[in-house]
C-alpha cells in the first residue's frame, strides 16, 4: 500500500531505517538516563559520561542488527521471518563472542561476531572504541546498501 503512493523505493527503505534509528536512540537515552539516575539513587559512583559511551555502543549494536531485518525484509517481503532469523543470528553471534574464547582454537571466531565490538573493548570502563564503532557503523552501512538492491529488486506481489 506505501508504495502505491507516489514515492521511490529507496525513500521508504531510507525513511524506515531513519525511523528505526530514532526510536533506538530514544531508547538508548531513556537507558542511560535510568541508568544514571538509578545510580544517583543507590549513591552509586559511576561517569555518566562512560555510561553514555557504553549506551552508544549498544545503540550501534542495535542499529547492526535492525539493519540485519531491514535486509532480510527486503529481499524476503516477510516480516516474521525477518526478525526470527535475526533473532537467530544474534543469538548464535552473542554464544560465538562469549564461547570462543573458552574454546581452543576458536579466539579468531570471537571477532566475526558485533558483540565484540559493541563490548570488546570494555566501554565502560575505557570509553568508546572509535575502531569498534566505526565497525559497527560500516557494516550497518554494509546492509544497507545490500537492502536498498534487494528492495529494488524484489517483485512486489499483490
Amino acid at each position: 500500500m506505501l508504495l502505491s503512493y507516489p514515492t521511490t523505493r529507496l525513500q521508504v527503505l531510507v525513511h524506515k531505517f531513519a525511523a528505526m534509528v530514532v526510536a533506538l536512540a530514544v531508547l538508548a537515552f531513556i537507558l542511560w538516563l535510568s541508568v544514571v539516575v538509578g545510580g544517583l539513587i543507590v549513591s552509586m559512583d559511576m561517569s555518566a559520561w562512560k555510561t553514555a559511551q557504553m549506551t552508544a555502543s549498544g545503540l550501534l549494536l542495535g542499529v547492526v542488527f535492525g539493519a540485519l531485518a531491514m535486509t532480510l525484509g527486503s529481499a524476503l517481503g516477510k516480516r516474521g521471518m525477518s526478525v526470527g532469523i535475526t533473532g537467530a543470528v544474534a543469538i548464535t553471534a552473542y554464544f560465538v563472542y562469549a564461547l570462543a574464547p573458552l574454546v581452543e582454537g576458536l579466539e579468531f571466531a570471537e571477532k566475526i561476531s558485533p558483540f565484540y565490538y559493541y563490548i570488546g573493548a570494555d566501554p565502560l570502563t575505557n570509553g568508546l572504541d572509535l575502531v569498534h564503532a566505526a565497525v559497527l557503523v560500516v557494516l550497518s552501512g554494509v546492509l544497507q546498501a545490500v537492502a536498498r538492491v534487494a528492495f529494488e529488486r524484489r517483485d512486489l506481489a499483490v
